[in-house]
């Protein structure tokens, strides 16, 4: 190797290796045009081999020891097209079907595959398939301690996100997001409730303090069933008197 060979070999100056090379009193390497050429063409040689067998630029770089850049120079020299990568996915579409059709949801599916779960969505998005959500009862994986059934019952009466929270033990950020998660609409505060449950009733105006009771009758009886037989005794007495008071 000449001297310039050697200090792109050991990553150094190439006046150190000349410098030395003569303290250890070796003689100097000329260059050699015919060698130079001969070792081009055993790259050239070895580069298509590899090529042939299907390899991309970086592969075959890790195997010659040299940077991507030039493998590209040298097969783009010998006007090979560039190989494309093969990405090998660990989620084969007919189990994830399979999967899908039991009942899975996302997050059981990224776990059986072992990935993650942003590489499950858009998968079986890309098949077609819906979104399985997990069955009342089950817990679902995620920060929150409360299942989506009791979200649904907890968001029926009226609750707020502030509210939910209290309720379920967690977040306001987590409720937040397992709501939209379930498709529930969010349920807006209501001042007259807030001030009937801060304020005693005798203490509040008269109609004040019977469109508070009102509401909170209403947010209590539509959290139960339409067929409950409590339904219509709870909101009549209240009901009545608001028709006789808008009665001319």
């Amino acid at each position: 190797m000449t001297d310039s060979e050697i200090a792109g070999k050991l990553g150094c100056t190439v006046e150190f290796v000349g410098a030395t090379r003569r303290r250890l009193e070796v003689a100097e390497n000329k260059f050699c045009a015919n060698k130079a050429d001969e070792a081009g063409r055993l790259v050239e040689r070895t580069l298509t081999a590899l090529w042939r067998e299907g390899l991309t630029d970086q592969r075959i770089a890790d195997r010659l020891g040299c940077a991507r850049s030039t493998v590209f120079r040298i097969r783009t020299k010998l006007g090979l097209a560039r190989v494309p990568r093969t990405c090998t996915s660990k989620v084969d579409d007919d189990e994830l079907r399979r999967l899908h059709a039991a009942g899975k949801t996302d997050a059981q599916m990224a776990e059986v595959f072992g990935v993650k779960l942003s590489t499950i969505r858009p998968r079986r998005a890309k098949l077609g398939l819906v979104r399985n959500r997990a069955a009342d009862g089950a817990r679902r994986p995620g920060p929150q301690a409360f299942t989506e059934a009791e979200m649904r019952v907890a968001h029926s009466e009226g609750l707020t996100d502030q509210e939910l929270s209290e309720r379920l033990h967690a977040t306001t950020t987590v409720v937040g997001h397992w709501r939209r998660e379930y498709g529930l609409p969010v349920n807006r505060a209501l001042p007259e409730v807030e001030l009937s449950e801060a304020t005693a009733p005798e203490e509040m105006p008269t109609d004040t303090a019977q469109r508070a009771m009102l509401i909170r009758a209403a947010r209590h009886a539509f959290a139960l069933t339409p067929q409950d037989p409590r339904l219509l005794p709870m909101l009549e007495p209240l009901v009545a008197e608001e028709m006789r008071r808008a009665a001319p």
